[in-house]
């Protein structure tokens, strides 16, 4: 779903529009996030102020401050945001926004929420896979990184929308291949305590957690 298309269908009879600004994240800019349909359909509400950030990373170590931030207006108080992070940058979202100042916008902390959509992995009774390797990857989903904590979120700002997705598809599992962060280690606490589950519940499973390199091309 086309964001500009929706916005216009939107305010053609708008929401009611509550004060402050909403940053909803999507992975593809152009892209309505969940959320904010979530958001729109149980709230009933639109924030007066609304920036659809997506946060790409390059293969660089490092970005320049001036080609961190890609601001497009919108209309009705709403702009498409990318920022630019290199493999070596610490991502700080609301630093990173606090500088669209120069943008013709300011950015009030305290008046500020960020929408995120989550998807919550549950194993099915009863559906193709086996429930071990349902439970195992539910397991593996839910100790991923949380997007807001990556991004430095503020956690009393943060309100996280989505819904449950049920696994149900059949795979044979001979092999099982765990890819660690470009910040993290075979060595990492979540992996080896991942690998010795693996190890002492399903022997007959090759577990493999290889060195990745910190550059994401390079892996």
């Amino acid at each position: 779903l086309k964001l500009n298309d929706f916005l216009e269908a939107v305010f053609v009879a708008p929401p009611t529009r509550v004060e402050g600004t909403a940053v909803f994240l999507t992975a593809e800019p152009g892209n309505v996030p969940n959320a904010l349909l979530h958001n729109l359909k149980h709230n009933k509400v639109l924030h007066q102020r609304n920036l659809f950030v997506t946060v790409r990373s390059h293969e660089v170590p490092r970005m320049d401050a001036q080609q961190r931030l890609e601001v497009t207006p919108l209309g009705h108080d709403c702009w498409q945001v990318i920022v630019n992070y290199g493999f070596k940058d610490n991502p700080d979202l609301p630093s990173a926004l606090a500088t669209i100042e120069g943008e013709g916008y300011q950015l009030d902390p305290m008046m500020t929420s960020y929408f995120l959509s989550r998807d919550i992995v549950i194993p099915t009774i009863g559906g193709g896979m086996a429930t071990w390797r349902e439970k195992l990857f539910a397991q593996m989903h839910h100790n991923a990184s949380a997007a807001a904590e990556f991004l430095n979120l503020p956690t009393n700002a943060v309100v996280e929308l989505g819904s449950k997705i049920e696994i149900c598809a059949f795979m044979a599992v001979s092999h099982l291949l765990y890819l660690h962060g470009f910040r993290s280690s075979p060595q990492s606490a979540k992996a080896q305590l991942m690998g010795r589950y693996v190890q002492a519940h399903h022997p007959q499973v090759t577990w493999w957690c290889p060195q990745l390199p910190a550059s994401p091309r390079q892996a």
